[in-house]
Parts: C-alpha cells; structure tokens; sequence
C-alpha cells in the first residue's frame, strides 16, 4: 500500500508547490509556488529577513519576459548598462 498525503485543517490551499530545486541565494531560504488570490495568478514567493519578509514575482510575467527579452537572437544574454 502506497502512503497518500493527508491535508491537516492548517495546510494553506494557496500552496501550489514547495520549489526545492530552485535557490533563494541570500539567506537559502525556502522558495515557492503559491497561488495568489487576489488577482487569480500564480506568483513565486522567495523568503528573506530570516523568513518574516518576502518577496513575489509573478510567473507568467517572468515566462513572457524570458521568452520575449533577455535573449538576443545568437542565444546569448543582452547585457543593459
């Protein structure tokens, strides 16, 4: 028999995915995936300040822009002064 996950009464249903593979270079703290409800979008959220501040980056404008921008056409990143 496979373990299923049991969802206790305080499990936070915005919680989309804990993102271990991704770095929060600053302090390593935690980073995730969460879904925010105030505009219906998913954002990423990186911890900092010891886990009291945080910051939130909206995913599908990070996508739009990555696809879209920082890449010139050989591939290579456009460096802006």
């Amino acid at each position: 028999m496979i373990d299923q996950p049991v969802e206790s009464e305080t499990a936070d249903p915005n919680l989309v995915a804990e993102m271990s593979g991704v770095r929060e270079h600053g302090e390593r703290l935690p980073v995730e995936l969460r879904y925010f409800e105030e505009n219906g979008r998913l954002v990423i959220v990186a911890s900092n300040e010891g886990g009291y501040g945080h910051t939130y980056i909206d995913l599908l404008d990070l996508l739009e822009w990555l696809k879209s921008g920082p890449l010139g056409e050989s591939g290579e990143m456009k460096i802006v002064a």
